[in-house]
């Protein structure tokens, strides 16, 4: 019974932990609560686990109000899609739904701010002799997500991830059962 007990454990051990681990943002452009000064041209979110296809996002303002994507894609590690237009000074939300490798799906969000310069009118006469003083918002640098392809990982769809999800558990059963007849076997 007791060489049992260890073949379970040592069997626990040895199931890979990334089959039970979900997919987490590795990096996103614009960064979680960054302060950009203008329009970002394409919004990135990178995992650390391969996506489905079919994971999307979608920007919302301030007010709740969707804004315009185009080109949603998913290449991957990366979800990304282009804003095609200058958007208003102001906090946005980007709320993704992913599918992870692992199978489970994942629906979350994370906000950025533009803070971009107001233009100023040009100096009149009366203006003209004061002087002008400009306040620059403080930028953040950001990293463009490099995302380092793997020729033989495959993109999860919804019903190959739940396949795979269950296979851990189909073999972890059948090891344990095998165990348990052993040793009943060994007992007679």
């Amino acid at each position: 019974m007791k060489k049992t007990v260890w073949l379970l454990c040592l069997l626990l051990l040895l199931v890979p932990t990334q089959i039970f681990a979900h997919s987490k943002v590795t990096e996103s452009t614009p960064a979680a609560d960054a302060t950009v000064d203008s329009t970002p041209e394409k919004i990135t979110i990178a995992f650390n686990t391969t996506i489905a296809t079919m994971s999307t996002f979608k920007l919302f303002n301030e007010n709740n109000e969707v804004q315009v994507v185009d080109n949603i894609s998913v290449s991957e590690h990366e979800l990304s899609g282009d804003i095609p237009s200058n958007l208003e000074n102001g906090v946005y939300t980007v709320n993704y739904n992913i599918i992870g490798a692992d199978g489970h799906a994942i629906d979350a969000s994370y906000s950025f701010t533009i803070n971009a310069p107001e233009a100023t009118p040009a100096p009149t006469e009366e203006t003209a002799t004061e002087p002008e003083v400009t306040i620059e918002p403080t930028v953040e640098p950001t990293v463009a997500p490099t995302v380092s392809p793997s020729a033989e990982a495959e993109q999860a769809t919804e019903p190959e991830a739940k396949k795979n999800k269950i296979w851990p558990y189909i073999v972890i059963g059948l090891i344990i059962g095998a165990a348990v007849a052993f040793a009943a076997k060994k007992r007679k």
